[in-house]
């Protein structure tokens, strides 16, 4: 009895991943399946708490943000800060597309030092997904829109997705 049970588990699996990869086609999918999610504006931005607005404690936000989306880009957390400064060398201008800080106490009047210089913004940091896919590359890893995954259903079926390499590649 487990094994019919097992069985149909298997079949409402495969039913469903067909219905979502269905979903997906009729969306309009033509690239990769990370940016087709969340697109190349969530997949490149990068938040941080920063305090202030000075260049001194945004740069190091700056870097911060840039190793989670480096993280994010590749699905390989085993980077570090050093790799990342191993590239960028200083020059993390280069890979900043836009930013905006908002203030985490804008409703809150300033009332004392810590309120005119060292209020605390969330800095959210958009970087140029060229820039971040080469350094990408300078590091030996390659964005996540460009592997193969496979999934494995119930019955021992392996189902391989490849996603397609962008254009510029």
């Amino acid at each position: 009895m487990p094994q019919v049970t097992r069985g149909y588990g298997g079949l409402l699996v495969g039913l469903a991943l067909g219905a979502v990869l269905m979903a997906i086609a009729a969306a309009g999918y033509n690239g990769s399946l990370t940016k087709f999610f969340l697109g190349d504006s969530e997949l490149y931005a990068g938040r941080t708490v920063v305090t202030g607005q000075r260049d001194e404690t945004r740069i190091p936000a700056f870097k911060t943000a840039l190793l989670d989306v480096a993280k994010k880009v590749s699905g390989d957390h085993r980077i570090t800060e050093n790799d990342i400064e191993s590239i960028v060398h200083g020059n993390i201008n280069l890979y900043v597309k836009d930013f905006k800080d908002h203030d985490r106490m804008q409703d809150i009047p300033i009332h004392d030092e810590q309120g005119t210089r060292d209020r605390s913004f969330d800095l959210q940091v958009n970087y140029a997904p060229n820039r971040v896919d080469a350094l990408l590359r300078s590091l030996g890893r390659k964005p996540w829109g460009n592997r193969d995954f496979r999934v494995r259903d119930d019955f021992g079926n392996e189902l391989k997705f490849t996603e397609p390499r962008s254009e510029d590649e």
